[in-house]
């Protein structure tokens, strides 16, 4: 698009407070981690009690053929679908930066 890269990862069931991407001039990142818990009472069953935690943690690293712009880079989630555009950079500096994910249209 434009002369930028674009990323598509499906992320269902994560919010978006739960995503990090952080960009280097070669490469994007993008890590989400979600912990559910849940736990019976003994006002539901005296005799009976349990806990159950389930964790989710997902890490894409994905290499790019050419350098991007890593301020440029731009990350929208909507809808289980997190969306990366990282326009190719005119010259390639080093440091990672991360990004901030926007939620919505």
């Amino acid at each position: 698009r434009d002369g930028a890269f674009v990323l598509n990862v499906a992320l269902a069931g994560f919010e978006p407070g739960e995503l990090k991407v952080t960009a280097t001039p070669r490469q994007i990142m993008v890590k989400a981690s979600h912990e559910h818990k849940a736990a019976s009472t003994e006002k539901e069953e005296p005799k009976v009690r349990w806990t159950e935690f389930r964790s989710n943690d997902v890490f894409r690293r994905v290499e790019l053929p050419r350098a991007i712009d890593v301020d440029k880079v731009a990350a929208k989630y909507q809808n289980g679908l997190l969306e990366i555009v990282a326009p190719q950079a005119q010259s390639a500096a080093e440091a990672a930066t991360e990004v901030k994910v926007s939620t919505g249209s």
